[in-house]
């Protein structure tokens, strides 16, 4: 009866560790896929960055252009 309840207390608390190292798992999966987008957005960011500088060195080009004429 004793071993019973104890064979019984060792499944539940083996089936809830698989249970924790699966949601581990998955946690882990989704966070690598979270950092590979962050990874992405900061390098379109960056190259929004970039082409705005890029239109601001025009316009003021444009501007000095216009002032000259």
């Amino acid at each position: 009866m004793f071993e019973d309840t104890l064979n019984q207390r060792f499944a539940g608390l083996q089936a809830e560790l698989n249970r924790n190292l699966y949601r581990r798992y998955t946690l882990q999966r989704d966070l690598a896929r979270i950092e590979e987008d962050v990874s992405r957005i900061e390098a379109a960011l960056a190259e929004v960055e970039r082409i705005r500088s890029e239109w601001v060195a025009a316009q003021a080009e444009v501007a000095q252009d216009t002032k000259e004429k």
